[in-house]
């Protein structure tokens, strides 16, 4: 980031303003605050007021892929991830509409490519694995695809799998 910024400086300083997209040190925000004044964060808000911000409404977002998994059809849902937030949609959610199963949710405070595969592993080995994952990010979403692939399955033919994050 900060070379880059210091090889961009005139092109910033000319610039009516910044996007910043991610997660800045703050000797980074400082960086480009000396270069320009007017800064839009993308998916993070490391100044308050200060900036305006373009945020993902987690929550809101959580709901809607619950939504969509429930209208699926889905009958033995399962979540793999960290992110509390996305865990409590897909748990009241599940409850709500009967289908269910702790057997079928791994919460860790991993949230890796290698802890979706573990986590999806075990499942595979159920008497009755899941017919849709949730990941709670996209990293445990790639580790679920390793595991799935892995075991001669099919994505989304025998199990349909949604990412949550960026990628």
């Amino acid at each position: 980031h900060k070379d880059q910024m210091t090889s961009h400086a005139a092109l910033m300083r000319q610039a009516p303003a910044i996007i910043a997209v991610g997660h800045f040190s703050a000797a980074e925000i400082k960086q480009m605050f000396d270069y320009n004044k007017n800064i839009i964060f993308v998916d993070s808000n490391p100044v308050g007021c200060r900036s305006d911000a373009v945020l993902l409404d987690r929550d809101s977002a959580a709901s809607e892929v619950m939504e969509y998994i429930i209208a699926s059809g889905a009958k033995r849902p399962a979540f793999i991830g960290n992110a509390q937030e996305r865990y409590h949609q897909f748990r009241m959610m599940t409850q709500k509409h009967g289908c269910y199963n702790e057997n079928l949710c791994e919460v860790s405070k991993e949230y890796c490519i290698e802890s979706g595969y573990q986590a999806m592993r075990v499942m595979l080995d159920a008497p009755l694995p899941p017919d849709v994952v949730y990941a709670g990010t996209d990293m445990v979403a790639v580790g679920v695809y390793r595991a799935i692939y892995e075991r001669g399955l099919s994505i989304p033919d025998d199990i349909k799998v949604i990412g949550f994050n960026d990628i």
